[in-house]
């Protein structure tokens, strides 16, 4: 049964927090990099959106707040699991997230905004009011 859940990057629990850690390895691990120095430094506005399969961690994604009060995004899903909803799922969740917390912007690194995925949520976001930008 698939379900989602969402945790402050520091709450995450020790054994899902292994889970993501090593899930994200085979995509060069920036994911995962990135969720181990905020758990290791985390504030109160950084959080991880889990899809769930069972116990099995089928996707996730991060958002971190920064010093201008911005989210970041970053987002994965696993291969075997692409192309079924699960990361647009995941886009759902944050965007209740930023709705709740009167938040209407993400950024992503330029690369990213490029994949077919986040040109296709650019427009969701847009009917929502949220901009989705790009940096570096």
């Amino acid at each position: 049964m698939m379900v989602y859940k969402k945790y402050k990057v520091k709450d995450v629990p020790t054994d899902l927090y292994k889970k993501l850690d090593s899930l994200n390895l085979r995509e060069n691990g920036s994911m995962r990099d990135t969720l181990r120095t905020e758990r290791k430094y985390s504030l109160d506005n950084e959080y991880v959106f889990i899809a769930l399969d069972d116990d099995i961690v089928i996707g996730w994604a991060l958002i971190l707040e920064n010093l201008f009060f911005e989210y970041a995004l970053q987002i994965y899903t696993r291969k075997l699991y692409r192309r079924r909803g699960i990361g647009l799922k995941l886009i759902e969740q944050i965007i209740k997230f930023l709705i709740a917390n009167k938040k209407n912007q993400l950024f992503t690194d330029a690369i990213l905004s490029q994949s077919p995925f986040l040109i296709n949520v650019k427009s969701i976001l847009k009917l929502k009011g949220i901009s989705l930008k790009e940096r570096g």
